[in-house]
């Protein structure tokens, strides 16, 4: 199919990509439906887009490039050819790009199940980290999701400003909770709850610790197909 022809086709369906400033053709992936009890309808689909495969190699779409669809922040996941390889399905989390679109005091170390050690001139720094998942049966064809994302922050004392360390991760967490919890940042979540909070001391002086905080997304998707499942982070 001729360049012209893959444009002509995404243009009736796109939502609007940008990265790096450069504007791209993308189309959303079509939510699949799902019925739930009493007959009320819901939807449930990961973030996905579809992109002309040449846009994307030459824009560098793929993880873990930073970009924006529909003028909502996402990060690259990956993304794959399907078919013949004139268009790629490019897999969006969605967590960690509300993060570092937000500008918090952890700026851009903001890092998805990182097993690097964090150096002391990277912190405040963050990690997001699954940690659970639990379903319950909603109705014959679907499941209600319990997933559980655990925030690892991880913060030293301030020798500038003399602010001890659960001070400065108390300052990052208060952040992040802001951009997590903002009305609709997750249309595909039922209900989004923080539920647990520790803090850490990871030296002996005090100097350096880890703010654990955990969230709860509520979601529902086909009992037979996991892929219909959001990737919150």
């Amino acid at each position: 199919m001729l360049d012209e022809d893959l444009r002509g086709f995404l243009e009736d369906f796109d939502v609007g990509g940008v990265v790096d400033g450069e504007p791209f053709l993308a189309a959303r992936d079509m939510p699949d439906e799902i019925h739930g009890m009493g007959g009320t309808n819901s939807q449930s689909t990961g973030y996905e887009i579809l992109v002309i495969t040449s846009d994307a190699e030459r824009l560098g779409i793929r993880n873990p490039k930073l970009i924006t669809v529909g003028g909502v922040a996402f990060r690259v996941r990956d993304c794959r050819m399907i078919d013949d390889g004139a268009f790629s399905l490019a897999s969006l989390t969605k967590a960690q790009a509300l993060i570092l679109a937000a500008d918090t005091p952890a700026a851009d170390r903001v890092f998805r199940s990182r097993t690097e050690a964090i150096t002391r001139d990277m912190t405040p720094a963050l990690v997001l980290r699954p940690s659970l998942e639990t379903t319950e049966r909603e109705s014959f064809s679907v499941d209600r999701n319990q997933f559980e994302l655990t925030v690892e922050i991880i913060a030293r004392e301030d020798t500038v400003t003399g602010a001890a360390w659960d001070q400065v991760a108390d300052l990052v967490k208060v952040a992040v909770h802001a951009v997590l919890a903002t009305e609709d940042a997750f249309p595909e979540a039922d209900r989004v709850q923080r539920f647990y909070i520790d803090w850490i001391e990871d030296e002996g002086d005090n100097t350096a610790g880890n703010c654990l905080v955990r969230y709860r997304f509520t979601y529902l998707c086909n009992t037979g197909d996991l892929t219909t499942g959001p990737t919150f982070y």
